[in-house]
């Protein structure tokens, strides 16, 4: 998976490869559908550093489960997760 990322190979193409049939992407913001298409870049910017190299792919389908983490005064941060069939 390292080879991957360090390669920047596309996401989609990557999953395809290991079989996998549902991705469960969490974030610190909304992730929104544009083009029909909601765009995943793994690993985040925020986890990684801007500069860091990164796997992207666009999902076209709508998640099939969406959580937004409450909003707790101990926990200033909202964590959005989806799954995505793949």
């Amino acid at each position: 998976m390292i080879r991957h990322i360090a390669l920047e190979d596309s996401l989609n193409t990557v999953l395809k490869e290991y079989n996998v049939n549902y991705a469960i992407i969490s974030s610190y913001f909304p992730i929104e559908k544009k083009d029909n298409c909601y765009k995943i870049e793994i690993p985040f910017q925020m986890q990684a550093g801007a500069r860091s190299k990164k796997m992207k792919g666009c999902f076209s389908n709508d998640p099939i489960f969406y959580y937004e983490s409450p909003n707790d005064p101990a926990i200033p941060i909202i964590i959005y997760t989806y799954i995505f069939k793949i």
